[in-house]
């Protein structure tokens, strides 16, 4: 209330300040736990979406299936119990088929005890898929053992990779290890490359190699679609594509491997020695690329590997023009394929 006007009070008016008119009620004075109401809200939401959608959204520009990401150890696995009385074992070693498949003529495989195949099979479609059961079913491997690769989208997308579409008479390796005529044999798809089964970033495939490949798994020959850094991954003899973290985790093992079959990178083609320093030994390398498809005398050579000795042999030219026929001589392979 104004003091009333008088000249005693005149002072005292002067210094009385008005508040000023205000039209509305604030947040708080409506509901004074309101920001505690609200904090409270926000975390509930959070938590609702942490719950259905994750952080993977951030992590992984594309969605990866879990079984594809994060893996467990290698599940030990007996597939055949047979075994060579001499206790040896002979591996037909390729990769990166492609659809070289197509023909019966451009692959030959020689007889041996098993045809591991490194991934890059092309399998983008059914069409494709029935095409390689028809010519995989023409080779007298006793046993074939395939990894996919980058490019074999069916498998990959496929809401069951185990067994919806999966290849017939044969063992799909998707980072396990399978025994086989008493040898195991570990097979991972994954790489960091662009496609099927990837690894996203360094730290993805970190993690996934070391959960993999743990140093005491006992493997006698790895089969990975990527080579590892500084082995058959050069594409111009200078850079290098390959995997810096596979490549630790296998030179981590405690026992050493007798052989690594991969691919990818196709002018990496050839046979290598990789460093095991637990072992003071090396891992004898192959990539088995069969492409590229200008150089097609090298490349439908594919090499025979005996094991444990680890020895390696590899048709001439002369017996692949045998075992190919008179048409190889003038097969134009890009010209066939686009009639395909």
């Amino acid at each position: 209330m104004l003091p009333s006007f008088s000249k005693e009070n005149e002072p005292l008016l002067r210094s009385h300040k008005t508040p000023p008119t205000r039209f509305y009620i604030t947040p708080e004075e409506r509901d004074p736990g309101i920001h505690r109401k609200m904090i409270v809200f926000t975390i509930l939401i959070f938590g609702i979406w942490i719950a259905f959608v994750g952080f993977d959204e951030y992590e992984h520009p594309a969605p990866i299936p879990e079984s594809m990401y994060i893996v467990p150890p290698p599940v030990y696995k007996e597939y055949s119990n047979e075994r060579n009385e001499d206790g040896s074992l002979s591996v037909v070693a390729i990769s990166d088929v492609h659809d070289m498949f197509r023909t019966t003529e451009l692959i030959k495989i020689p007889p041996a005890d098993v045809l591991i195949i490194a991934g890059d099979l092309t399998l983008e479609d059914e069409l494709q898929a029935d095409y390689f059961q028809t010519w995989l079913d023409t080779i007298e491997t006793k046993h074939k053992v395939i990894v996919y690769g980058n490019e074999d989208m069916l498998p990959y997308t496929a809401s069951n990779i185990k067994s919806q579409y999966a290849i017939k008479r044969s063992v799909i390796l998707i980072n396990e290890v399978r025994e086989v005529m008493g040898y195991r044999i570990f097979g991972s798809p994954n790489s960091q490359f662009t496609g099927a089964y990837p690894l996203i970033s360094t730290k993805d495939a970190e993690k996934h190699w070391e959960s993999v490949l743990p140093p005491n798994a006992e493997i006698d020959i790895i089969v990975t679609h990527s080579p590892p850094y500084g082995y058959g991954d050069s594409r111009n003899g200078k850079s290098h594509e390959g995997d810096r973290a596979l490549l630790r985790a296998v030179q981590n093992l405690k026992t050493k491997p007798m052989l690594w079959i991969c691919g990818h990178v196709a002018e990496g083609h050839g046979v290598y020695k990789v460093p095991h320093p637990p072992s003071g030994g090396e891992i004898t390398l192959i990539n088995g690329a069969l492409t590229p498809l200008k150089d097609l005398i090298k490349t439908a050579r594919p090499r025979i590997v005996t094991l444990p000795n680890v020895t390696i042999t590899q048709p001439t030219d002369a017996e692949v023009l045998s075992m190919l026929g008179d048409r190889y001589r003038s097969w134009d392979f890009d010209s066939e394929l686009e009639a395909f």
